[in-house]
């Protein structure tokens, strides 16, 4: 599938999300269950559900929030502390001043964690949050108790080289004009809309860098790791999942034969069979 198709794939499979799942419970724009976090350069939205252990699914980038989490948030919060944080930029939290990277982002969870929580967390993360999640895992191992990486990657070096040629064209304007209803819908929640088209590109900026985290400082990630991708994955090719089993020192790997990327967050069977029992072991 080209990178293309899944953009597109992505966005209709999130207005069909918004749309269904937006009228029960609004997962991302939920009021009474919404906070804000300033931390110092910028306010960062959150949502917290349940009770007990704290939990952080931390959503994709640019396209994601945290509505992917829509139908698992209800089954998590029966036994945990949900702390569903809003990514810098994404949506709701502000897009600030400090120049964008998965260490930045790493530090607004850390600290929204630390606001709501005494306790370690598990963190459960797709693409973009995967990586925010294994960032978050080296620097702060006193705050980790469990990763799950969905669908990430330890950098731009393990995509196909068709993603990274697509990545290079994306542009806030080109969104706009491509997936106009989408985009409308996401800037109606930013608080300063009109920097949709600095997003994008500080956003991509990011996500096209060669490295995210560098192999030693995978290694130095003590805590239990559960690495799931597809060998169909549209961005990161099968043996970038390999290598971050070889490199980081206390993880499983689950490689699932036919999934694409979205496949990893929208089937609901990896979560329920691969993810649930791990963090509850």
């Amino acid at each position: 599938m080209k990178t293309s198709s899944l953009i597109h794939i992505t966005v209709i499979i999130l207005t069909l999300v918004l749309q269904v799942t937006g009228q029960d419970q609004p997962y991302g724009s939920n009021e009474q269950a919404g906070k804000y976090l300033d931390v110092g350069d910028a306010n960062i939205y959150y949502e917290v559900y349940g009770a007990g252990k704290p939990i952080l699914p931390l959503h994709g980038g640019m396209f994601v929030y945290i509505d992917e989490y829509s139908t698992y948030i209800p089954i998590l919060s029966k036994n945990y502390k949900v702390i569903a944080i809003a990514t810098r930029g994404h949506s709701k939290s502000e897009l600030g001043t400090k120049p964008l990277s998965y260490e930045l982002f790493a530090e607004d969870a850390s600290k929204v964690l630390q606001e709501e929580s005494n306790e370690s967390a598990s963190l459960i993360g797709f693409s973009d949050g995967a990586i925010i999640s294994l960032v978050f895992g080296a620097k702060y191992p006193e705050l980790t108790n469990k990763i799950v990486s969905l669908a990430g990657g330890f950098g731009s070096t393990w995509f196909h080289q068709e993603a990274l040629n697509s990545m290079k064209e994306i542009t806030g304007e080109g969104l706009q004009e491509k997936y106009s209803e989408f985009v409308t819908y996401r800037k109606k929640f930013m608080p300063e809309p009109d920097r949709w088209d600095e997003f994008i590109e500080k956003l991509n900026q990011v996500n096209m860098q060669s490295v995210y985290i560098t192999d030693e400082e995978a290694k130095s990630i003590t805590s239990p790791v559960l690495i799931v991708g597809g060998d169909k994955d549209d961005y990161f090719r099968a043996e970038g999942f390999e290598h971050m089993h070889q490199t980081l020192p206390n993880s499983q790997l689950k490689i699932l034969p036919g999934y694409n990327h979205l496949d990893i967050i929208t089937k609901e069977l990896v979560f329920k069979e691969t993810v649930l029992p791990f963090l509850t072991d």
